[in-house]
């Protein structure tokens, strides 16, 4: 038998299904696109894009099998350029249309890379050593790596505000959370 993941589109505020869709293989993260029009789905050899309708849009092929997923930031004429996957222990950027060509991020990371968000001009990402790697979004340039954590470090989440600037948020299996500020593009 092949394994299938269903997709489903809610409207919060009615707790009423908009729409719903079926996809091959295991899905292992869903994310939605900042202006709400996408939703990438992290799957077994590929990312799907569908649009909030829950229609297939395309399929991009990754060198392995994805574990989470996530949208650049719309760029000046409010397009989604970019989706960048977490496969194995790097992560790999693609292009959602022709138009733009992605960026390739330096090195792998030592250990299986669990989560990623591109936010605030940078790419982080959160790794089984319990490490969290910081990307340049534009050039893909490595520009640090802390030991945030003494166990795997699931999930990370950057976010700016005009009063404190940019801060890294990271979460481990260890129950701890942990808060950097960034520096000049430093944690």
């Amino acid at each position: 038998e092949k394994a299938a993941f269903d997709l489903f589109v809610w409207d919060a505020h009615a707790a009423t299904k908009l729409a719903a869709a079926q996809g091959q293989g295991s899905a292992s993260d869903a994310r939605w696109s900042s202006d709400g029009f996408y939703i990438a789905v992290a799957c077994s050899m590929r990312c799907e894009i569908y649009n909030n309708k829950a229609t297939l849009q395309k399929t991009l092929k990754l060198d392995g099998d994805a574990r989470s997923c996530c949208f650049s930031p719309t760029n000046h004429n409010g397009d989604n350029q970019f989706v960048v996957c977490a496969v194995g222990n790097h992560i790999q950027a693609k292009a959602i249309t022709d138009n733009y060509t992605p960026p390739t991020f330096e090195g792998q990371h030592p250990e299986k890379v669990n989560d990623v968000h591109w936010a605030c001009g940078f790419v982080a990402t959160a790794c089984d050593d319990g490490s969290v790697v910081l990307f340049d979004a534009k050039s893909g340039a490595r520009l640090g790596c802390i030991e945030a954590h003494d166990d795997i470090c699931k999930s990370v989440r950057l976010t700016k505000s005009p009063a404190a600037g940019i801060h890294l948020l990271s979460g481990s299996e260890d129950r701890s959370a942990r808060l950097f500020r960034l520096s000049g593009g430093r944690l």
